[in-house]
């Protein structure tokens, strides 16, 4: 996430404008009568990520400097209609029929259907989402549309913007319009009722939050709220009679780095100016301050906006942080091996190999000669064990890349997925702090803009330990390990139809020590 930090106060990101996309006229309309109002529903704000939760499905992509907004095909919504001083329709069922920042809605029942009264008259109409039903018909008002606002919001690290889409609120108004306007088409600009907060924090250690916490130092304040109303013709929240809390939990697992900012997302009610705020962490079954009485914005949390709050980096105790095998704890190497899923390793790279002094053939390099400052650690390549000769499977690494890290204690760390992927792996120091989109390179391959100071073969092979007798085989007095470095497919698979098939076997070959 490309965000601007701030760090004395909560900071507004980017609010853009709406772009209209051309929307084709849907098929399903003409089963429809003829006087049909036809809608169109356009997000029009930059905040979060979706669910699977039928009617609310509204779906969000990290767009670099903002999140990015669009409909989800199926997203229900409420509409409600008025001419003159009454009301004609009041929330009738619609939902979208496909996905995008801009979509057509379909009523969900052809038998309730919104209808001009005539050509000319004056309309209004007012839309709200997630579709709610309980409260058709007379009862149903759009000073009083119920919305409620979790104080416990869980959340998965995979997919961070996910769990904030059903729990969000949209609405929208059209102002007047007749069925003479623009075919009888009616553009309805949704606007969101809550506001983003992005907590970022970094750790002087790689532990994994369970839990982050919001709270207004007043405790009477309604951060959050159980059955209020909104009035979706200004976006007025009521928690009059409501449940309220005056703090937000989010709830989940997500491990933290020493170097780079990890992301927290949660919803927070409109408003709160002049209020102060304390944002806790859950660490290794021990709360955490993160960030002490924060002033919210001189205007408050402002709807359809999301804010940073940048922590800094939380100082957290040995005995919290995550458990991390270190490679080069019995010296260090220029080959290890990785034989676990899920775990956390590490390794010394801030020295070339085995670190020891050497004479070869009269040249020798005392151990400070081998010392080295890396600036980054890159993936020069990597390979996986394929399973058979076809698919070739190479898009899942062996080691989750975004999570390689060189940090300030000379350690690269990372992680293994869970399942374990078996595989090669080459990682690489460089002297300049350059990432992947930046390197370049000379007329001969060559990089021309950083030097790589070392590299380290990573074998990932799962439960494998070389020093067992069983992972060894002698040939001409020596003793190989049985694992091939390089090797793609196991020997026994290169038999097709209980014929070798000598394309595969060559797949088989690879660096035997």
């Amino acid at each position: 996430m490309k965000y601007t930090p701030y760090i004395t106060v909560l900071a507004v990101l980017l609010a853009a404008a709406c772009a209209k996309q051309e929307i084709s006229d849907d098929s399903s309309m003409s089963a429809l009568p003829e006087n049909a109002v036809s809608f169109i529903g356009t997000v029009c704000s930059e905040s979060q990520s979706g669910n699977d939760a039928p009617g609310t499905r509204t779906v969000y992509a990290d767009e670099g400097q903002s999140i990015a907004v669009n409909w989800a095909e199926g997203d229900g919504v409420g509409i409600f209609c008025s001419t003159g001083d009454s009301f004609t329709a009041s929330n009738v069922g619609y939902e979208t029929s496909a996905s995008g920042t801009d979509a057509a809605f379909l009523p969900l029942d052809n038998g309730n259907v919104i209808v001009w009264s005539d050509n000319t008259s004056p309309h209004k109409f007012y839309a709200y989402y997630p579709y709610s039903p309980a409260s058709e018909g007379t009862a149903a008002d759009i000073h009083k549309v119920p919305v409620s606002l979790p104080s416990v919001q869980m959340f998965d690290s995979a997919d961070p913007f996910g769990h904030l889409a059903g729990k969000d609120f949209l609405y929208a108004s059209s102002g007047e319009v007749t069925q003479s306007q623009d075919g009888g088409r009616v553009s309805l600009d949704f606007n969101y009722l809550f506001s983003v907060l992005e907590v970022r924090l970094r750790t002087s250690l790689y532990a994994a939050v369970d839990a982050v916490e919001l709270a207004c130092t007043d405790e009477a304040e309604a951060l959050a709220f159980d059955g209020a109303t909104v009035d979706i013709a200004t976006g007025t929240i009521d928690v009059s009679g409501a449940g309220t809390s005056s703090s937000i939990r989010l709830e989940g697992s997500q491990n933290t780095k020493m170097s780079d900012y990890v992301s927290f997302y949660m919803l927070v009610s409109p408003g709160h100016a002049g209020k102060t705020f304390n944002v806790t962490a859950e660490i290794g079954g021990k709360t955490y301050t993160v960030v002490s009485e924060k002033p919210a914005p001189e205007t408050g949390f402002e709807s359809g906006r999301t804010y940073v709050l940048d922590a800094g980096q939380v100082e957290i105790d040995p005995e919290d942080a995550e458990p991390v095998t270190d490679l080069s704890a019995d010296g260090t190497a220029n080959c290890y091996y990785v034989t676990e899923p899920g775990t956390l390793y590490r390794f010394r790279a801030d020295i070339k190999g085995n670190g020891e002094a050497l004479d070869l053939g009269g040249v020798s390099y005392t151990a400070e000669d081998l010392r080295i400052s890396p600036a980054d650690v890159l993936v020069l390549w990597y390979t996986r064990v394929q399973n058979g000769y076809i698919p070739w499977t190479y898009t899942e690494s062996p080691v989750n890349i975004d999570g390689i890290s060189l940090e300030s204690d000379g350690y690269v760390y990372f992680r293994t997925p869970e399942p374990f992927i078996a595989g090669n792996m080459v990682l690489a120091v460089l002297d300049s702090d350059v990432d992947y989109d930046a390197i370049t390179v000379d007329s001969e391959r060559r990089l021309d803009n950083a030097d790589i100071l070392w590299s380290w073969n990573i074998v990932l092979a799962e439960g494998y330990d070389p020093d067992d007798s069983s992972s060894q085989f002698t040939k001409g007095g020596y003793t190989f390990m049985t694992r091939d470095l390089g090797a793609l497919i196991d020997p026994a698979q290169a038999n097709t139809g209980g014929s070798v098939n000598y394309v595969t076997l060559a797949s088989t070959t690879g660096n035997v020590y």
